[in-house]
């Protein structure tokens, strides 16, 4: 098994739970923020695919410009995402064979700049994934049925297991 692809691919499978969780909500309530997160829920999803493809281009990604608006726009991009992690990790020896970009707030190339951002990219969406939910739950919106945030049961539903009790 392959820990980072495994994160990568929980990565956009929890993403998806709850963009298609938040695609019920209330419209209205969409563009409400609350204290201690990054801004409202329309926010913080267009920030999470913003950072994500920044540093899939940087890897060399090919994306596609996403059709559609809303929901369906946003679902778009993040199944894009996905596949574009899946590309990237076929070059990992590649890209890790050299130092990649420089940020302008970095001054020298970065090395292991690839498996850095994918860590980096896994932990940030984790930490917004968690914001949209507290955001719900603050405003008194149940959160999905299935936890976005739950690697069992990502798990358990890529290969048809039973969550443990």
């Amino acid at each position: 098994m392959d820990p980072i692809r495994e994160l990568l691919r929980y990565q956009t499978w929890a993403s998806l739970k709850l963009l298609d969780h938040c695609a019920t909500v209330d419209d209205k309530l969409l563009d409400k923020a609350i204290a201690g997160t990054f801004g409202s829920i329309r926010e913080t999803l267009g920030h999470m695919l913003e950072q994500e493809g920044w540093g899939l281009l940087q890897l060399g990604a090919e994306l596609r410009p996403p059709e559609g608006v809303g929901f369906e726009r946003i679902r778009m991009l993040m199944v894009d995402h996905g596949e574009a992690w899946e590309s990237v990790l076929e070059r990992l020896p590649e890209l890790e064979a050299r130092a990649l970009p420089e940020p302008p707030d970095f001054e020298n190339p970065i090395p292991h700049f690839a498996v850095m951002y994918m860590l980096q990219t896994i932990h940030h969406l984790e930490l917004h994934r968690t914001h949209i939910r507290a955001t719900l739950d603050t405003l008194g919106v149940p959160v999905p049925g299935v936890d976005s945030t739950d690697l069992w049961a990502f798990w358990a539903e890529r290969h048809g297991a039973e969550l443990p009790a």
